[in-house]
């Protein structure tokens, strides 16, 4: 399962829709990983509801030069968590 959030915070997880499709995630032992256009450094959250969060921006940038180069990065993002996928699969048919 995938999400997007503008900016991933702590809120992020608690009221917001993000959390929400995260318990629904975990209940159906479902992965789940949340794509956003900007975290912070410090980001503390707990891995129980969510599998991942992936920044798209790679570097810091206004808004309208996150736009301008949205395409490269959104697919660049999205070959990381294939991969990332991937690999949790192959680890749970491994366990299985």
């Amino acid at each position: 399962v995938v999400s997007a959030e503008g900016k991933f915070d702590k809120k992020s997880l608690n009221g917001k829709i993000v959390g929400e499709i995260g318990k629904i995630a975990k209940k159906y032992n479902k992965p789940f990983f949340v794509l956003c256009g900007q975290t912070l450094d410090n980001l503390e959250f707990s891995y129980e509801l969510v599998d991942g969060v992936l920044c798209i921006s790679n570097c810091p940038r206004t808004l309208e030069e996150s736009i301008s180069v949205s395409l490269p990065d959104v697919k660049r993002t999205a070959a990381t968590l294939m991969k990332i996928y991937g690999g949790l699969r192959r680890e749970r048919a491994c366990l299985s």
